[in-house]
């Protein structure tokens, strides 16, 4: 069963690890620098020697395991196209990511999940929504080996818009809410604007608490300095936020939302207070995204996305 997992979500400077069977399992720890960079392994046997620490100290069960594709690993995109039978969508896949890939193209494994059929009205497939990842398969052989090292087998990997929408699945999202999600990161955050388990648009926003740490050390001699200084950080993020949110609503003039949710690095409530300033939307909590039995972890909103992997 998937919630066997344990689910791996690592980054410069944050390693998240959750399981939910036999119970709901989550870890967190600050990782030395030194040991990533963009998303790749510069130290295998320190990481390594860190998650076998972190799977006997938290008692994770099992040696199966699922990852988040780091930032520069992968692509990911939802795609429209013409029922076809699955041999010959894994032949047209390539082709769909050529003008993201360029000529880079044999260097990626690709794979997809079928979203929605659409029907015409005879009732017939007109359409088919699937959503497309390319991965790097040198990354993907560097992550198997570190879990390897560590005593683990990798049976997924995907990416972190991947990890949402099979969460959005999981709890059953209602298909008539249109929300948006803001995960606040170490070097950069995303915003994803999702209806029911449909992930309708998301976008990198390279400001994330990286910004908020240089700001408070080029201030840190004048305390309300560095308090005006790590406010203008998460305004910019709020704006970028808000452009994303106002492109979006221009685009799909028909659809309305005024919910959003948070998660990710903590420190984030002076962002919420900056986002929610800026616009007019209603939070909820990101309980409303966690499955059955996670609601009381204290970790729950760092490892949300990590939650998607054992669902």
């Amino acid at each position: 069963m998937g919630r066997s997992l344990i689910g791996f979500d690592i980054n410069q400077n944050k390693l998240r690890m959750v399981q939910l069977l036999p119970a709901p399992l989550m870890a967190v720890e600050a990782l030395p620098e030194g040991l990533m960079e963009g998303g790749r392994i510069l130290q295998t046997e320190k990481l390594g020697e860190i998650i076998r620490r972190m799977r006997r100290e938290h008692r994770f069960a099992g040696r199966r395991c699922a990852l988040i594709l780091p930032d520069g690993c992968s692509i990911f995109r939802s795609i429209s196209l013409p029922p076809l039978p699955p041999e010959q969508l894994k032949i047209r896949l390539p082709g769909e990511f050529r003008d993201y890939l360029g000529g880079d193209g044999m260097a990626y494994a690709y794979d997809y999940a079928l979203e929605e059929l659409r029907r015409d009205e005879t009732g017939e497939v007109a359409s088919m929504d699937i959503l497309a990842a390319a991965a790097h398969k040198e990354s993907m052989e560097e992550y198997a080996a570190l879990l390897s090292r560590a005593g683990l087998h990798l049976v997924r990997a995907i990416p972190r818009e991947m990890a949402l929408v099979r969460l959005l699945r999981a709890v059953d999202a209602r298909p008539d809410r249109a929300r948006a999600l803001v995960e606040f990161g170490c070097a950069r955050s995303r915003i994803y604007i999702y209806r029911g388990t449909h992930l309708m648009a998301s976008k990198v926003i390279d400001i994330g608490c990286r910004d908020v740490d240089r700001a408070m050390a080029g201030e840190k001699e004048n305390s309300a300095e560095t308090a005006t200084a790590c406010r203008e950080v998460y305004h910019s993020l709020a704006l970028e936020i808000m452009k994303t949110v106002n492109f979006f609503l221009y685009e799909n003039p028909q659809i309305e939302f005024q919910e959003l949710s948070f998660c990710g690095e903590e420190g984030w409530e002076p962002l919420r207070e900056a986002v929610l300033e800026t616009i007019p939307f209603r939070e909820l909590p990101p309980e409303t995204l966690l499955p059955a039995g996670c609601a009381g972890e204290a970790a729950a909103g760092q490892c949300l996305m990590a939650l998607g992997l054992s669902v």
